[in-house]
């Protein structure tokens, strides 16, 4: 516990370089606080309840899930979702493909799973 503590006041601490640092202030960057989400990577367990992230007065919310280009993050380090949503995406672009391509009965499998990679 006393490592995972240790950890939380490191970010914080980032946090707060962040918000009164150069980038934030002399090069006038903003953060949408809305949109920033906060994910603590951790083997097992529950996190802490009193555990809050804040940027400036804004409080952060912390997900257990992450969505980032198409892939899915979650607390545990899993890519099982990750997997799953891939697959569920594969198999409907695939049904895109066959709605138009069944028309053309000419046009080997082959091609068709060029068309796929692509």
């Amino acid at each position: 516990m006393l490592k995972h503590a240790h950890f939380i006041v490191y970010c914080k601490k980032l946090f707060f370089n962040f918000y009164n640092g150069t980038a934030y202030v002399k090069w006038k960057l903003s953060v949408n606080t809305s949109k920033t989400k906060v994910m603590i990577f951790r083997k097992a367990g529950r996190l802490p309840a009193n555990v809050e992230f804040h940027f400036g007065e804004h409080k952060l919310e912390i997900v257990s899930k992450f969505v980032y280009l198409g892939l899915v993050f979650t607390t545990g380090g899993s890519f099982s979702d990750a997997k799953t949503t891939l697959a569920c995406q594969s198999i409907k672009a695939i049904f895109a493909l066959n709605k138009y391509l069944h028309r053309f009965t000419n046009i080997y499998v082959r091609h068709k799973l060029e068309l796929f990679d692509k």
